[in-house]
């Protein structure tokens, strides 16, 4: 949903290689989130409590990780 905020916002006109920029970058973002979900979720409770992460903020974590990629 960001990714098309972004697009609207911008007052330049929206063109076909912005389209497509915008979404690798939607791409490459999404595969950071997945990647952090992943590498989290395989840790077990004990390895993400010594990280001060619960299980709940897995996802959170990784959205806000994927939005500063």
């Amino acid at each position: 949903m960001a990714f098309l905020t972004d697009v609207f916002a911008r007052s330049e006109p929206m063109t076909f290689s912005s389209l497509v920029r915008g979404f690798r970058e939607m791409r490459r973002r999404s595969a950071v989130r997945r990647e952090i979900i992943d590498e989290l979720s395989a840790l077990n409770d004990r390895e993400l409590a010594d990280l001060n992460i619960s299980r709940f903020d897995v996802r959170a974590i990784a959205d806000e990780a994927a939005r500063r990629a």
